[in-house]
Protein backbone atom coordinates (compact mmCIF):
# COMPACT_ATOMS: atom_id res chain seq x y z
CA UNK A 1 0.00 0.00 0.00
CA UNK A 2 2.69 2.23 1.23
CA UNK A 3 4.82 1.64 -2.34
CA UNK A 4 1.37 2.45 -4.72
CA UNK A 5 1.11 6.00 -2.11
CA UNK A 6 4.40 6.61 -3.20
CA UNK A 7 4.03 5.99 -6.85
CA UNK A 8 1.41 8.19 -7.11
CA UNK A 9 2.95 11.30 -4.76
CA UNK A 10 5.31 10.73 -7.64
CA UNK A 11 2.98 11.21 -10.36
CA UNK A 12 1.25 14.04 -8.98
CA UNK A 13 4.84 15.70 -8.07
CA UNK A 14 5.29 15.34 -12.32
CA UNK A 15 2.40 16.67 -13.09
CA UNK A 16 2.44 19.61 -10.80
CA UNK A 17 5.90 20.53 -11.79
CA UNK A 18 5.14 20.17 -15.75
CA UNK A 19 2.32 22.31 -14.84
CA UNK A 20 3.82 25.17 -13.20
CA UNK A 21 5.67 26.29 -16.56
CA UNK A 22 8.53 24.34 -17.05
CA UNK A 23 7.03 23.43 -20.62
CA UNK A 24 6.41 27.01 -21.08
CA UNK A 25 8.65 28.81 -23.89
CA UNK A 26 9.49 32.40 -24.37
CA UNK A 27 10.92 34.36 -27.44
CA UNK A 28 14.08 36.47 -27.15
CA UNK A 29 15.54 38.39 -30.07
CA UNK A 30 18.31 40.65 -30.97
CA UNK A 31 19.29 42.50 -34.25
CA UNK A 32 22.27 42.33 -36.48
CA UNK A 33 24.03 43.58 -39.61
CA UNK A 34 26.47 42.14 -41.71
CA UNK A 35 28.85 44.37 -44.12
CA UNK A 36 30.24 42.71 -46.97
CA UNK A 37 32.04 44.35 -49.82
CA UNK A 38 31.50 44.23 -53.15
CA UNK A 39 34.02 41.06 -54.07
CA UNK A 40 31.98 38.91 -51.14
CA UNK A 41 34.05 39.72 -48.26
CA UNK A 42 33.24 39.72 -44.91
CA UNK A 43 34.38 42.85 -43.49
CA UNK A 44 32.09 43.27 -40.21
CA UNK A 45 29.08 41.91 -38.07
CA UNK A 46 27.12 43.49 -35.53
CA UNK A 47 24.63 42.28 -33.06
CA UNK A 48 22.35 44.77 -30.78
CA UNK A 49 20.76 43.70 -27.70
CA UNK A 50 18.81 46.17 -25.69
CA UNK A 51 18.77 43.33 -23.43
CA UNK A 52 15.23 42.55 -24.07
CA UNK A 53 12.95 41.37 -27.41
CA UNK A 54 14.12 43.61 -30.49
CA UNK A 55 12.56 44.20 -33.36
CA UNK A 56 13.90 45.81 -36.89
CA UNK A 57 11.77 48.69 -38.39
CA UNK A 58 14.34 50.08 -40.89
CA UNK A 59 18.48 50.32 -41.73
CA UNK A 60 19.74 52.85 -43.92
CA UNK A 61 23.05 54.38 -44.75
CA UNK A 62 23.82 57.89 -43.35
CA UNK A 63 25.67 60.71 -45.82
CA UNK A 64 28.81 60.24 -43.25
CA UNK A 65 29.20 56.49 -44.62
CA UNK A 66 27.30 54.88 -41.44
CA UNK A 67 24.42 53.44 -41.05
CA UNK A 68 20.79 54.14 -39.01
CA UNK A 69 18.85 51.92 -37.83
CA UNK A 70 15.62 51.99 -36.45
CA UNK A 71 13.94 49.33 -34.42
CA UNK A 72 12.66 48.71 -30.34
CA UNK A 73 12.06 46.59 -27.54
CA UNK A 74 9.65 44.63 -25.20
CA UNK A 75 9.95 42.58 -22.58
CA UNK A 76 9.46 38.96 -23.31
CA UNK A 77 6.88 36.66 -21.86
CA UNK A 78 6.79 33.43 -20.28
CA UNK A 79 4.34 31.23 -22.46
CA UNK A 80 3.04 34.24 -24.46
CA UNK A 81 3.92 35.06 -28.17
CA UNK A 82 2.14 37.92 -28.03
CA UNK A 83 4.26 40.97 -28.53
CA UNK A 84 3.08 44.47 -26.23
CA UNK A 85 3.92 47.96 -28.05
CA UNK A 86 7.63 48.29 -27.86
CA UNK A 87 10.13 51.36 -26.87
CA UNK A 88 11.35 52.70 -29.89
CA UNK A 89 14.87 53.79 -30.47
CA UNK A 90 17.59 54.65 -32.82
CA UNK A 91 21.16 52.79 -33.43
CA UNK A 92 24.69 54.27 -35.36
CA UNK A 93 26.63 52.21 -36.48
CA UNK A 94 30.08 54.11 -37.76
CA UNK A 95 31.09 52.64 -40.97
CA UNK A 96 33.36 50.25 -39.41
CA UNK A 97 29.99 49.00 -37.57
CA UNK A 98 30.65 50.02 -34.60
CA UNK A 99 27.77 51.25 -31.89
CA UNK A 100 28.39 55.15 -32.34
CA UNK A 101 25.14 55.77 -30.34
CA UNK A 102 21.98 54.27 -28.86
CA UNK A 103 18.57 56.45 -27.62
CA UNK A 104 15.40 54.86 -26.97
CA UNK A 105 12.54 57.29 -27.39
CA UNK A 106 8.90 57.43 -26.07
CA UNK A 107 7.60 54.15 -24.61
CA UNK A 108 4.01 52.74 -26.49
CA UNK A 109 4.56 53.22 -30.04
CA UNK A 110 4.27 49.84 -32.13
CA UNK A 111 7.73 48.56 -33.88
CA UNK A 112 6.58 45.53 -35.68
CA UNK A 113 8.55 44.26 -38.06
CA UNK A 114 8.23 45.29 -41.61
CA UNK A 115 6.67 43.02 -44.44
CA UNK A 116 8.56 41.85 -47.20
CA UNK A 117 10.44 38.76 -49.13
CA UNK A 118 11.68 37.39 -45.94
CA UNK A 119 11.16 33.80 -43.99
CA UNK A 120 11.99 32.26 -40.84
CA UNK A 121 14.49 29.99 -42.69
CA UNK A 122 17.14 32.94 -43.44
CA UNK A 123 16.14 33.01 -46.93
CA UNK A 124 16.09 36.30 -49.26
CA UNK A 125 16.82 37.25 -52.40
CA UNK A 126 16.91 40.56 -54.60
CA UNK A 127 18.61 41.47 -57.82
CA UNK A 128 20.60 44.41 -58.06
CA UNK A 129 21.26 47.56 -59.96
CA UNK A 130 23.73 45.77 -62.53
CA UNK A 131 21.28 42.77 -63.02
CA UNK A 132 23.45 40.32 -60.36
CA UNK A 133 21.35 38.34 -57.65
CA UNK A 134 22.18 38.37 -54.43
CA UNK A 135 20.81 35.72 -52.05
CA UNK A 136 21.23 34.35 -48.58
CA UNK A 137 20.39 31.01 -47.60
CA UNK A 138 20.86 28.61 -44.82
CA UNK A 139 23.84 25.60 -45.10
CA UNK A 140 23.81 22.95 -42.25
CA UNK A 141 26.98 21.23 -42.08
CA UNK A 142 28.27 19.01 -39.01
CA UNK A 143 27.07 20.37 -35.39
CA UNK A 144 26.87 23.91 -36.94
CA UNK A 145 24.14 26.42 -39.23
CA UNK A 146 25.71 28.34 -42.04
CA UNK A 147 23.85 31.64 -43.30
CA UNK A 148 25.61 32.75 -46.71
CA UNK A 149 25.02 34.96 -49.40
CA UNK A 150 25.68 34.05 -52.78
CA UNK A 151 25.97 36.66 -55.67
CA UNK A 152 25.14 35.28 -59.60
CA UNK A 153 25.46 37.47 -62.68
CA UNK A 154 22.55 37.95 -64.85
CA UNK A 155 23.19 35.05 -66.24
CA UNK A 156 23.29 32.98 -63.50
CA UNK A 157 27.31 32.25 -62.86
CA UNK A 158 28.05 32.60 -59.28
CA UNK A 159 30.37 35.54 -58.54
CA UNK A 160 30.91 34.60 -54.77
CA UNK A 161 29.41 32.53 -52.28
CA UNK A 162 30.56 33.81 -48.17
CA UNK A 163 29.19 32.82 -45.22
CA UNK A 164 27.85 35.82 -42.85
CA UNK A 165 26.74 34.09 -39.50
CA UNK A 166 27.02 30.35 -37.45
CA UNK A 167 24.82 29.36 -35.12
CA UNK A 168 26.17 26.04 -33.23
CA UNK A 169 23.61 23.58 -33.00
CA UNK A 170 22.72 23.19 -29.62
CA UNK A 171 21.23 20.66 -27.35
CA UNK A 172 19.83 20.46 -23.92
CA UNK A 173 16.37 21.08 -21.68
CA UNK A 174 17.03 24.99 -21.23
CA UNK A 175 17.83 25.33 -25.54
CA UNK A 176 14.86 24.74 -28.10
CA UNK A 177 15.69 26.69 -30.72
CA UNK A 178 17.64 29.41 -32.79
CA UNK A 179 16.96 30.88 -35.70
CA UNK A 180 17.83 33.85 -37.96
CA UNK A 181 15.48 35.80 -39.78
CA UNK A 182 16.97 37.76 -43.00
CA UNK A 183 14.84 40.95 -43.55
CA UNK A 184 16.71 42.64 -45.94
CA UNK A 185 20.08 43.58 -48.08
CA UNK A 186 21.33 47.01 -48.79
CA UNK A 187 23.56 47.83 -51.73
CA UNK A 188 26.07 50.97 -50.01
CA UNK A 189 27.61 53.45 -51.46
CA UNK A 190 31.24 51.61 -51.46
CA UNK A 191 29.53 49.23 -53.86
CA UNK A 192 29.45 46.60 -50.97
CA UNK A 193 26.20 45.38 -49.42
CA UNK A 194 24.46 45.65 -45.33
CA UNK A 195 22.84 42.15 -44.59
CA UNK A 196 20.02 42.96 -41.66
CA UNK A 197 17.91 41.44 -39.91
CA UNK A 198 17.40 39.40 -36.49
CA UNK A 199 18.25 36.32 -34.23
CA UNK A 200 15.60 34.62 -32.20
CA UNK A 201 15.47 31.87 -29.61
CA UNK A 202 13.31 29.91 -27.81
CA UNK A 203 14.09 28.82 -24.40
CA UNK A 204 12.06 27.35 -21.29
CA UNK A 205 10.73 29.39 -18.56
Amino acid sequence: MSRLLTIYAIIIIIILVFSSGCIHTKKETDLFAAKMNSNGTLMWVQVIDSGQNDVFISLTETPEGGYLITGGSYPSICGSDNSPSSTPYEVRLSSQGNIDSFVHFFSGRSGAAPSGSFNRSGWFSMTAADGSRLTTYVKNKGNAVYYRMERTDAEGERLWDTPFLTLKKRSGPTEISENIVVHGIVPTSDNGYIIWGHRERATTC
